[in-house]
């Protein structure tokens, strides 16, 4: 028979992973790498910080500079980048927006204070998010000047739902239903004219659960029939809640 969820999730070594997460935090920047001696940016943090909620071992250790390192990645459009001083980018600004929210589930279910100084402002990244989305197209670019893709259906869509606003869910549908289909074998694709693969279907499919579930949707349009995802971790609710069930026996988990 097929071991279930609990099984498997019961063979996770809680102290070993907390400890390994340990080594690659770095105490000053607030910071992770990749792994020892690799990358250290905020794809790193965000992945650290997610594998920490997700089995309970998220303390304040872990969460330590969090938040400086976060303020740290603001760009002068309004954006986030992948390090100080990089241009602002849609996968990176996911990552950080939600590694930020993690880290604020934390200090609420803890009862600690939080800094009074925000990590991001708001209202500029806000504004920065819009801009990404191209009216004729109805997909989302990931830079400034850049084409649209569908990966981005997710990395920029699941952030509306994080700072609690809603984007055009129905062209992000159109663009991904119509444009980035691959009719004769299937999957999705960047855009027109690139070929499917396992990447793009993947944050297109995201993408979609985003803009089904979190987007403005008015007036008639194609239905999606896809599951809920969550927009801070990416998992189906259902699935998140086999999660939850195990490292979190008892506990109502929330996470925005």
């Amino acid at each position: 028979a097929n071991p279930s969820s609990q099984e498997i999730y019961s063979l996770v070594n809680r102290t070993k992973l907390y400890e390994w997460l340990l080594e690659l935090k770095n105490p000053v920047a607030g910071s992770f790498q990749v792994s020892r001696d690799g990358e250290e940016d905020v794809r790193a943090t965000y992945c650290a910080l997610v594998v920490a909620k997700l089995t309970n071992i998220l303390d304040a250790r872990l969460c330590h500079g969090v938040k400086d390192f976060i303020r740290s990645l603001r760009s002068f459009d309004g954006g986030l980048g992948g390090e100080p001083g990089n241009e602002a980018h849609g996968g990176y600004a996911y990552c950080a927006l939600a590694a930020l929210r993690i880290v604020e589930s934390f200090e609420k279910a803890s009862g600690l204070s939080t800094s009074s100084q925000p990590a991001i402002s708001e209202p500029e990244f806000l504004n920065w998010l819009y801009f990404r989305q191209y009216s004729m197209e109805g997909g989302f670019s990931g830079r400034s000047n850049k084409l649209v893709d569908s990966c981005y259906s997710f990395w920029i869509g699941a952030c509306f739902p994080m700072i609690n606003t809603v984007m055009n869910g129905s062209a992000l549908i159109r663009y991904v239903l119509n444009y980035c289909q691959q009719e004769n074998t299937g999957g999705l694709r960047d855009k027109p004219s690139r070929y499917p693969d396992y990447y793009h279907t993947c944050y297109a499919l995201s993408g979609l659960s985003i803009a089904e579930h979190y987007g403005h949707n008015p007036g008639p349009r194609r239905k999606v029939d896809i599951r809920q995802t969550h927009p801070v971790i990416n998992l189906c609710l259902e699935r998140l809640d086999d999660v939850w069930d195990h490292f979190y026996p008892g506990e109502k988990v929330l996470l925005l």
